[in-house]
């Protein structure tokens, strides 16, 4: 019998996580690496089961363990993280839920509220964070305020208010 974490391994490819989560693989299967600061994309995600590694800082792992380093999280919070993000309802009887079959309306129907919410908030945070690492990266010899790039200038500002409204979230 295979775990939830074997099922999501062989369901969910970290071609498909990568780009869920706001990350477009170049042509050779590289990224920049969202764990630490890179001119070159030396992140590479392979095309079979064996995930990721990065060439810089020398992390790598399954898809779990990027997620679980990505948005800082445990190894039960990534499951379920995934299994919400590409609905694999692997999880779904957990924790006293009710069965497929007898879903309350309500319930659901805020379930869909905080899936859209939460996809949001992370295609929204993947993007400044990127943002931010890239021009942190060119800006880096800049004196003033002035002398930064407004969308530099933003990212700084939203990310953390990304992070307050994640934390926040009624659903949680």
């Amino acid at each position: 019998m295979s775990s939830h974490s074997d099922i999501i391994k062989q369901r969910v490819s970290m071609q498909a996580a990568a780009r869920h989560y706001g990350f477009e693989p170049n042509r050779a299967g590289f990224i920049s690496c969202p764990f630490h600061n890179e001119n070159t994309p030396s992140l590479k995600i392979f095309n079979d089961d064996r995930g990721w590694h990065c060439f810089g800082c020398g992390a790598g792992g399954s898809v779990i363990d990027f997620v679980m380093r990505l948005f800082g999280i445990t190894f039960g919070q990534a499951l379920v993280r995934i299994d919400n993000d590409f609905g694999l309802n692997l999880l779904s009887g957990h924790r006293g839920r009710r069965s497929p079959g007898r879903i309350d309306p309500a319930r659901q129907k805020e379930r869909i509220e905080r899936q859209k919410f939460e996809s949001e908030y992370m295609k929204n945070t993947a993007q400044y964070r990127r943002l931010w690492s890239a021009l942190m990266r060119g800006h880096g010899d800049a004196k003033t305020i002035d002398e930064l790039d407004p969308e530099y200038v933003e990212s700084l500002i939203m990310i953390p208010r990304l992070d307050y409204y994640f934390d926040a979230n009624p659903w949680r």
